[in-house]
């Protein structure tokens, strides 16, 4: 499948996040879907490159109406039958999409393939792919093909992959093997993963928008400007993504045991096997260990003062343990006391002839109360480290005001950490032009070398606040490659336009550096 005849037309879209629940639902245009592949399918050779998070898996949920109900999370991992009822369902909702792709890979010269991205790994079970086939029409492996990584063209030195492997908060450990148990039965579970499944998902359903706004911090920011209370009355979904974050966390030393079967590797010098090198996996775990770290120093800082203190020598310890538990230890339980309390009272009253709006706001009281507890004694215990931050945030938010953004405009090009990356492989010597999706934010730069990076955008609504200058923001953007030219396009209907008038030139120093 890695072959691309030059008479061959290559399409590549991104991002599409097919979803199941009308709450969280982001893709809404079925309809522009199927001209776009009608018109295309006028094409004599076609093809069709779905470069990850094509279903929205984190956002699907067989059970998801009684959980609302509820008010529970998502869970974290969705086994292998219920990823197949989630595709079903996707599928239901989205029959025109389905259709019209089914009716693309079957008509002459086309063919279709779909990569993983940090929203589908589900793809990786066999069942979920094995059910996708069937509801494409049973194509055959020529025709539809699901490639465990990247897509490296030796003839036109193209290089396709979803990017997220580059993205600290989103990286799994090996995106050809993404699994954490011998059996193959769970998925790993990236930061990223887990503040989806288990936070945005219930934001969202309060803030449509939170999850279209580019940077993510600031459609944090909006919310707790919106809302300044919700800090305080949604502090439950807070602790759950604490805990979600542990489990998750310690689900990952399943890894650690060998296992069988793993994916064949890449030769030393395919692009994929260099691809696989610049992943940022762990990344986030090593600076949360550097934080916690941190905490652990400043409380044995604090214990060795007060061990020197007058009268300690009688009563060391007992000292020492009783000043921790009064200003931290007590505190941190009684919160979380608290909470447990909230939610067995929501239960009990939940059985009974209470209106739901007393129950909740009984609920949302008791949630309030142990979050005040909480941040109390965080703040006594921590409020020289706390303070530290703050100030360095602070400074750092001065100094770009006075020189903003000077890295980007010295190099030309969005400082992100897939762009580097694209940047890496493009020095490889055999590829000419890299294609990722992810970031929903469509880019295209030319090196003076005369090779390219694109980012295929979304289908998806979106808000880049970086670009907000940078001229109207097009919907519906893809990549098409003819003969190895790789343009940026964009689907208006029956004609498609391209995205940018002239690409961004990247200084000699990008390049080569």
């Amino acid at each position: 499948m890695d072959v691309t005849p030059s008479e061959e037309l290559v399409l590549v879209v991104s991002d599409l996040h097919l979803g199941s629940d009308p709450e969280l639902e982001d893709f809404y245009a079925d309809g522009e879907f199927a001209d776009f592949l009608r018109y295309h399918a006028a094409e004599p050779r076609a093809h069709l490159v779905i470069n990850g998070d094509f279903v929205d898996f984190l956002q699907s949920d067989p059970a998801g109406e009684r959980r609302i109900e509820r008010d529970q999370a998502s869970p974290l991992w969705l086994g292998e039958n219920e990823a197949v009822q989630a595709l079903e369902i996707v599928a239901a909702r989205h029959k025109v999409f389905f259709d019209a792709l089914t009716q693309f890979i079957a008509t002459d010269g086309k063919r279709c393939s779909i990569l993983r991205g940090n929203h589908d790994l589900e793809l990786a079970f066999p069942l979920v792919v094995q059910r996708l086939r069937a509801l494409l029409g049973n194509p055959t492996d020529d025709q539809l093909a699901f490639p465990i990584d990247a897509i490296f063209d030796e003839a036109s030195g193209l290089y396709i992959e979803h990017g997220a492997q580059y993205d600290p908060i989103n990286a799994t450990r090996d995106l050809r093997d993404p699994f954490l148990d011998r059996k193959r039965r769970k998925l790993e579970m990236p930061v990223g993963s887990v503040l989806v499944r288990v936070f945005w998902n219930r934001v969202e359903r309060e803030f449509p928008h939170v999850d279209k706004i580019r940077p993510m911090f600031d459609s944090i920011s909006s919310v707790l400007i919106q809302r300044p209370t919700y800090l305080f009355l949604r502090f439950d979904y807070f602790i759950d993504l604490a805990w979600g974050f542990l489990r998750a966390a310690g689900a990952g030393f399943l890894r650690l045991v060998p296992r069988r079967g793993t994916p064949k590797p890449t030769p030393a010098n395919d692009p994929r096997t260099l691809g696989q090198r610049l992943a940022r996996p762990g990344v986030v775990g090593k600076w949360s260990a550097i934080v916690t770290f941190a905490f652990a120093a400043f409380l044995v800082v604090r214990g060795a003062l007060l061990w020197g203190e007058p009268g300690m020598s009688e009563a060391r310890v007992v000292r020492l343990l009783d000043s921790l538990f009064t200003h931290f230890a007590a505190g941190i339980g009684i919160s979380l006391g608290g909470l447990i309390v909230a939610r067995i009272l929501r239960r009990l009253l939940s059985r009974m002839a209470t209106l739901a709006l007393l129950r909740n706001i009984i609920y949302r009281l008791l949630v309030a109360a142990s979050s005040v507890v909480f941040f109390y004694s965080l703040a006594r215990m921590f409020w020289v480290p706390m303070a530290l931050l703050a100030a360095l945030y602070v400074l750092l938010d001065a100094a770009r005001t006075v020189t903003p953004t000077a890295t980007d405009d010295a190099l030309g090009i969005p400082h992100e950490p897939e762009v580097l990356a694209a940047l890496r492989l493009l020095k490889h010597e055999r590829v000419k032009t890299v294609v990722f999706g992810h970031t929903h934010v469509p880019l295209l730069i030319d090196l003076p070398s005369g090779k390219r990076y694109i980012n295929s955008g979304t289908w998806i609504r979106s808000i880049d606040l970086r670009n907000a200058r940078s001229g109207p923001v097009e919907l519906n953007t893809y990549v098409a490659i003819r003969n190895g030219a790789a343009e940026l396009m964009a689907w208006r209907g029956t004609q498609p336009a391209r995205r940018f008038g002239s690409p961004t030139p990247v200084p000699v120093l990008a390049a080569t550096g």
